[in-house]
């Protein structure tokens, strides 16, 4: 699991200018989350550390980035809606 490279690459397959005109909430908690090549996860995954987050990606599952816009979502969603910080959720 290495965090070198991947923000970039992850900023790169979303057409960041478009993603972050179109989603501006959700570019600013981009923004925030470290993102992590984690070869380990199928697609995608959020986890926490304390106050940190993690967007933990698999490159080679996005050779065809057109979904790639609707994972993050998707993943910014478990964020957003306390899914890994509310003890009620958790589990």
């Amino acid at each position: 699991m290495t965090i070198g490279g991947a923000s970039e690459w992850l900023t790169e397959r979303l057409g960041a200018q478009r993603f972050y005109a179109k989603y501006r909430y959700y570019a600013a908690l981009l923004a925030k989350v470290i993102v992590v090549d984690d070869p380990s996860v199928t697609t995608m995954a959020v986890s926490c550390s304390g106050p940190r987050f993690f967007l933990h990606v698999n490159r080679a599952a996005f050779d065809d980035a057109r979904f790639l816009a609707g994972i993050v979502l998707h993943e910014l969603h478990h964020v957003v809606f306390g899914h890994l910080t509310n003890p009620e959720l958790r589990s």
